[in-house]
């Protein structure tokens, strides 16, 4: 064997050993065409985007987007392709097991921030919200002010920057936070306003008007939700934005298939009806802002015939 062979294989072989997981890494796809599953991480509790039914079957905005972007994959590989959800409640955890490859991607209902994008890739946003807070309307902002959040979210790192004298109280979700703030344990619960206005529906009829969404204009930060993707990816990325741009653009154009996928959730007798306008505005500047990427649009498929729990 001669010294070239040699260092070469001495060279590959300390590669491995310093990255065992990143060195000659399977693809999302080439996984996907030999599995025949594309595995999603997606929430339980992100009314409406990504929740549990009252029959416990996912249901949500972000579930209908991860169809959308199976079907994609199924084109672009030529095989039939199976959509398996797996629940993971956390966006930490989210970004864990994406780095770990134990999922695909995640869509829910999780934020782009720069500190996550340095571990992951997102794809391209598919919805816009903004940092607000759940309060009662005599509640006053001051230093006294009880502030609960998600642990770990974006959200908090945003308020606590706004309100550095409040006394932030971290809840496991938002559903344990709403409680608190019924019972006069918090002050207001931060989240995304469209999350929020969500609990707020969810209350009695009574009960909702003592609640608003604070501040009623702009949020105290944007906030953009993408589906979280392996770094360095690309291939992979391109099949998913490209999935998202595609639906985006025949919600744009008013294709009867892809409008009525938004319908339940911001049409005008969907959860969130005020949410609609807004959202074809960003549907359009997505579009425009990465139109190189798309494709000529096919029929969004509705069906969700092929997903597993």
């Amino acid at each position: 064997m001669s010294c070239v062979k040699r260092s070469l294989i001495g060279f590959t072989s300390a590669i491995l050993l310093l990255f065992p997981h990143t060195a000659f890494a399977e693809s999302v796809l080439d996984r996907v065409s030999r599995t025949g599953e594309l595995v999603a991480g997606t929430r339980t509790d992100a009314k409406p985007f990504a929740y549990l039914d009252d029959s416990d079957h996912w249901t949500g905005y972000s579930i209908e987007l991860l169809e959308q972007i199976r079907a994609e994959v199924q084109r672009e590989l030529r095989r039939p392709v199976q959509l398996k959800l797996v629940a993971i409640n956390s966006s930490s955890k989210m970004m864990a097991q994406v780095e770990q490859s134990q999922v695909d991607l995640t869509c829910g209902s999780s934020s782009y921030s720069s500190n996550r994008d340095m571990d992951i890739d997102f794809s391209v946003g598919y919805f816009s919200t903004g940092t607000k807070l759940l309060i009662k309307p005599d509640n006053r902002l001051g230093s006294e002010f009880r502030i609960g959040v998600v642990d770990g979210t974006t959200n908090q790192q945003v308020l606590q920057h706004h309100f550095p004298i409040a006394q932030f109280i971290t809840f496991e979700n938002r559903t344990v936070g709403l409680e608190a703030l019924r019972k006069g344990q918090i002050d207001g619960l931060g989240s995304d306003s469209i999350l929020l206005e969500t609990l707020r529906q969810s209350l009695p009829e009574v009960e909702r008007q003592n609640y608003e969404v604070f501040p009623a204009t702009e949020g105290y930060s944007p906030e953009t939700y993408a589906c979280m993707l392996p770094q360095g990816d690309a291939e992979f990325k391109t099949v998913v934005d490209t999935a998202l741009l595609q639906f985006m653009q025949a919600v744009v154009n008013h294709v009867p298939s892809a409008t009525a996928v938004i319908a339940p959730w911001f049409g005008e007798a969907g959860i969130i009806p005020s949410e609609e306008p807004s959202l074809l505005a960003f549907f359009r500047h997505q579009v425009t802002t990465y139109q190189s990427i798309l494709q000529p649009p096919s029929e969004p498929v509705v069906s969700d015939s092929n997903s597993s729990r």
